[in-house]
């Protein structure tokens, strides 16, 4: 507990600073520890929800690939095939994808053993890609992306300035400081519950903010630009194509900053179609791909989107970023014309692709889950108790601001670490500029 309460014009500075900045993260921050700490359990919830899709009777009776595909394009007329998941086990169904006249996509679930039709998903409208997008974008698109990077932008400020707030400066105590004082009443338990709280999960919350921000608008690209030109160990593919035809056929859902740079590095590849040759069949690609070393069981199979097109082997592990591969085919032959595995990745590479799966609770199972759940609820117990402490403390009828001081000296260290955030978090240090900017005006006019 400290004895004396610190004073001083930089403690005031960043008493307010920290106050407006809770004003404006709090009710994002709650909305990103409440969706946050749902999606880490979307293995778990998907399996639950979906169990009459995935899992089936075990039998030693396959039907071909070609068949469960034919059967799924069926069920939606004018419908395409985008691409096709082979069953991870005897008891689990196959997946297939395909894009309705209409531009939606459908997962379509169908028993490998008897061909039948377990059901199907319109991919856009599942629960958990629902709460992702709200997690990431507000349900918003572009706007709520750069809404939701300059939330958690101004978090990590909040972060910066609480410590600081929160550091003793006298005599300290355990309590107050590390373990809050439960006994106490009124807005010291608060403080206690705000201050010791952000304390310990801190580090956490600094990591899961750093590890978002390759999913971010303005900051995700600057990260990939960053990477694109330092990062070591891009594969030289060498396959260009004349700009007419297809490609690689894209996935339009997000799988991943992981699977997404794969792609990217994998290059631009196609087929070469040679007189009288006719496409594999989609059975024959699946045996070949079950027999490329690296790729297991669950894994993708793309389709090609014209006669030029490829297949392509989407192997992404729920647990392990090392075993992502990203394989192109020849349609015609079989033959891998081009791939990217995860010894192809630079260091900057792995180092963000291991963030985001730890970030997504996936790296080390039910501990990673329970870890990020943590961070969460230390996020909403922070909030919630901020919002009370306020509420406690502010006069009647007043926002309860601290007051500005007229002048301020700021050292170097705290210029340094505001000018590190904003290299980090492009969008934050525009906010800030403009907000300096907007309170330098209203100085001179009040003067």
């Amino acid at each position: 507990m400290v004895t004396k309460k610190p004073s001083g014009k930089l403690y005031n500075t960043v008493w307010r600073w920290h106050f407006y900045a809770g004003l404006f993260v709090a009710p994002f921050a709650l909305l990103l520890a409440i969706t946050g700490g749902l999606y880490l359990f979307q293995p778990q919830i998907e399996n639950w929800l979906y169990a009459d899709l995935y899992n089936v009777a075990g039998s030693k009776v396959e039907v071909s690939a070609d068949q469960q595909l034919t059967t799924a394009l069926a069920q939606i007329p004018g419908s395409k095939a985008l691409a096709y998941t082979p069953p991870a086990s005897e008891t689990r169904s196959a997946l297939i994808r395909v894009q309705a006249p209409d531009w939606r996509q459908f997962t379509i679930a169908i028993d490998p053993h008897t061909g039948k039709v377990l059901g199907m998903i319109e991919d856009g409208k599942r629960i958990m890609q629902t709460i992702r997008n709200l997690h990431g974008k507000l349900l918003s698109g572009t706007i709520g992306q750069a809404i939701m990077e300059l939330a958690a932008s101004w978090a990590m400020v909040l972060l910066v300035t609480g410590l600081y707030l929160w550091w003793p400066r006298n005599k300290a105590d355990i309590f107050g400081t590390v373990l809050p004082r439960l006994k106490a009443k009124g807005r010291i338990f608060w403080r206690d519950l705000h201050a010791v709280t952000g304390f310990w999960v801190s580090i956490l919350l600094v990591f899961l903010i750093l590890t978002g921000l390759p999913w971010s608008l303005v900051a995700g690209k600057t990260i990939s630009m960053f990477q694109a030109n330092v990062g070591k160990g891009a594969p030289q593919t060498g396959l260009g194509w004349d700009g007419g035809g297809s490609k690689t056929i894209k996935s339009t859902i997000d799988q991943g900053w992981a699977t997404n740079h794969a792609e990217h590095l994998a290059g631009q590849v196609h087929s070469d179609k040679h007189a009288g040759m006719t496409p594999l069949s989609l059975t024959k690609i699946a045996t070949i791909a079950q027999g490329i070393k690296g790729i297991t069981a669950p894994f993708e199979i793309r389709l090609p989107v014209d006669a030029q097109g490829v297949y392509s082997i989407v192997n992404v592990h729920e647990s392990n970023p090392a075993a992502t591969a990203y394989i192109h085919l020849d349609q015609y032959n079989g033959k891998v014309i081009s791939e990217a595995r995860w010894s192809d990745f630079g260091i900057i590479a792995k180092g963000i692709s291991l963030g985001v799966f730890i970030h997504e609770g996936r790296y080390f199972g039910l501990a990673n889950q329970l870890l990020g759940l943590a961070a969460c609820l230390g996020l909403i117990c922070m909030v919630t108790a901020g919002i009370i402490m306020w509420w406690k403390r502010r006069p009647t009828g007043s926002l309860g601001a601290p007051k500005a001081a007229k002048q301020v000296h700021i050292g170097t260290a705290v210029i340094g670490i505001a000018v590190v955030l904003s290299i980090l978090m492009p969008l934050m240090g525009a906010s800030l500029v403009l907000i300096l900017i907007g309170e330098w005006i209203a100085r001179k006019r009040l003067a």
